[in-house]
């Protein structure tokens, strides 16, 4: 066998086309700045409603990507205030779970540095029911199922507990 055909073989025994921190990208993309192709920086299997398409152009994203196609999506909007609530939390639908909490941990720790250097105290997420929760808790997410539909996961950032109106430090 030829050394490049046996090299091709051996990454694949060895998992070569699974997903690990080290072959995912990481970008930050403005939605007023970018393209109106959304659907180059949409994971495989999402399909957006055109007007759910133009909310995101007024959002920020965050796009994680293996290669040249987007595995993971997060958008959230600047607000005023501590809070900031992510709106949009997409994975591949073709990801195993492990590759999918893998891409969910790199979407969190990206969000809270972004949340973080922006002076924001407490994330939110909306999220539906289903979406791999194990990441959220890890990192000392709260969550509370509103419905059979849809989960809220909170945390603030520094400290543990809810996220409340403003507090008052001393």
């Amino acid at each position: 066998m030829p050394p490049e055909l046996a090299r091709r073989a051996r990454r694949r025994r060895a998992g070569g086309n699974a997903v690990n921190p080290s072959t995912l990208d990481v970008e930050l993309i403005h939605g007023a700045d970018c393209c109106w192709d959304l659907d180059r920086w949409l994971p495989a299997g999402r399909v957006l409603s055109p007007a759910r398409q133009q909310y995101l152009h007024g959002s920020e994203w965050i796009v994680v990507s293996k290669g040249s196609a987007p595995v993971g999506f997060a958008a959230y909007r600047h607000a005023d205030g501590e809070i900031r609530v992510v709106h949009e939390l997409l994975l591949d639908l073709k990801l195993e779970l492990s590759e999918a909490r893998m891409v969910t941990e790199v979407l969190l720790a990206t969000l809270e540095m972004q949340a973080l250097d922006d002076g924001i105290t407490c994330l939110t997420f909306l999220l539906p029911n289903g979406v791999v929760i194990d990441p959220f808790q890890a990192r000392g997410f709260s969550s509370l199922v509103l419905d059979s539909m849809r989960v809220w996961l909170q945390r603030k950032l520094g400290w543990a507990g809810w996220c409340g109106g403003k507090s008052v430090q001393q």
